[in-house]
């Protein structure tokens, strides 16, 4: 009876934490920029605003890890790959959280292209699946969908918008839970070839906005440094990137002040760079 007490508590403090199916930002870029990451441009476009898969020139594969706080079972990761066609860049992730016990994972399919010199629009469906092993709940099934926009006002000034989930799919019926609704917009200003700044603000539908700020800096070439602040819950991230030929690596970490430190680390790799 003990551990069945002590497994349900840890079970309720998970769903807490992962915020049942969080739509959180992925790749390490975005970690050391606090998880400001709807105006950025990469493979992880992908979960974070699919109107940026539009810019990828090349077909790429990455893969990622997070280990939420040094807690054992508190990891999340995932995989993506992309691929340009002439009308547009496919793309397809799949993301796991939790332990054996409890268990969330999200498979999306994206699409994004360009609808003039300056503006990018993206969309992706998404299948995400809950399992709990223990107690007998079970699993459970959803659809999800995801629209964004992006837009080069100048050379210096971009914008970017994003929206999780705007049909508010319900995950279990009894008691409802549904899938998070979250609306992203932000602007990125580029100073030079070597910094940039980005900030954004994410509204959930059931709760306060959250504000956040990084800035990236090019120190010698391809190898890069970052910094952002955050709120709702209060987010400090670092970190640092290089790209080695075909290979982008990046690795950052993010500091909760209530729950302390959340490392990350990203690699990709541009299958087809020198094709051309």
């Amino acid at each position: 009876m003990k551990l069945h007490l002590i497994n349900l508590l840890f079970f309720f403090s998970c769903l807490v934490l992962t915020g049942q199916n969080d739509p959180e930002p992925v790749g390490s870029r975005a970690g050391g920029l606090a998880n400001a990451s709807v105006t950025l441009s990469d493979i992880w476009s992908i979960q974070n605003n699919q109107a940026g898969l539009a810019d990828l020139e090349f077909m790429e594969a990455a893969v990622f890890y997070k280990n939420r706080f040094f807690v054992e079972g508190l990891d999340y990761q995932g995989v993506a790959f992309t691929y340009p066609t002439n009308s547009g860049v496919l793309g397809l992730s799949y993301l796991s959280e939790g332990l054996d016990t409890y268990k969330e994972t999200k498979l999306g399919l994206a699409y994004g292209r360009k609808l003039s010199e300056i503006v990018n629009i993206g969309v992706q469906v998404n299948y995400h699946s809950t399992r709990i092993r223990q107690f007998e709940f079970g699993s459970a099934n959803t659809l999800t969908a995801e629209v964004g926009v992006m837009a080069d006002v100048t050379n210096e000034i971009r914008i970017a918008a994003h929206l999780f989930n705007p049909t508010r799919s319900i995950l279990v019926e009894d008691p409802e839970e549904r899938i998070r609704t979250l609306f992203k917009v932000g602007a990125q200003y580029t100073f030079s070839e070597k910094a940039m700044m980005t900030a954004e603000v994410v509204k959930d539908i059931d709760a306060d906005e959250a504000i956040r700020l990084g800035v990236e800096y090019m120190v010698v070439d391809m190898v890069y440094i970052r910094a952002g602040v955050g709120t709702e819950p209060t987010l400090t991230g670092f970190g640092i990137g290089m790209e080695v030929s075909q290979l982008k690596l990046d690795v950052a970490a993010i500091y909760d002040n209530n729950l302390g430190y959340s490392p990350t680390i990203s690699l990709a790799y541009q299958i087809d760079r020198n094709s051309e």
